[in-house]
């Protein structure tokens, strides 16, 4: 089960970077969205 959590993990990562592009770096064009935390949840 850890492994099919991690894969999610990277899945929403990958995601996260489309839409607000890579972390630590502000204000690129392609931006569409913002990082805004991680909270620890259940799934």
């Amino acid at each position: 089960m850890s492994l099919g959590l991690d894969v999610m993990w990277m899945m929403l990562e990958e995601d996260v970077v489309q839409y607000a592009g890579p972390k630590g770096k502000h204000n690129t064009e392609e931006r569409s969205g913002y990082r805004h935390g991680t909270d620890k949840t259940t799934v």
